[in-house]
């Protein structure tokens, strides 16, 4: 039996990625050094609007009537006092603060839910990004 290199002893693999209909079609790239080429990045747009909260009131994160069926980030900025936000319409347990702005990785099967603790109405910054 030969010796042989690892190269040719490797056997080949492919990495493919899938679009949004999770139709495998995109082969991941690589770098002559055997890096990886990814990027996560939002690409296709947005949405954005300024919603008010009233008084005890919670709300789903959401611009227009439905989550964009595509979104890959959520942004929010409280622009009154401090809201809290979580998974559910029955409990958030998240802070943002005031004027914080953050972005974070949720997709359209993620809810989210902002709530005013306050005693008047909070405007809110939201936004969704495919």
């Amino acid at each position: 039996m030969a010796d042989i290199s690892d190269v040719q002893a490797a056997q080949s693999v492919k990495l493919i990625g899938s679009g949004p209909t999770g139709v495998e079609s995109t082969p991941i790239n690589s770098t002559s050094h055997g890096n990886i080429l990814s990027y996560d990045v939002a690409d296709g747009g947005g949405l954005d609007t300024t919603i008010t909260i009233t008084a005890g009131s919670v709300v789903e994160l959401k611009v227009g009537a439905a989550v964009l069926p595509n979104r890959r980030y959520i942004q929010i900025q409280s622009r009154g006092r401090d809201v809290t936000w979580g998974y559910s319409a029955l409990t958030q347990s998240f802070d943002a603060f005031k004027n914080q702005f953050f972005i974070l990785p949720f997709g359209p099967n993620t809810s989210v839910y902002l709530k005013n603790n306050g005693s008047s109405s909070v405007d809110v910054a939201i936004g969704e990004t495919v």
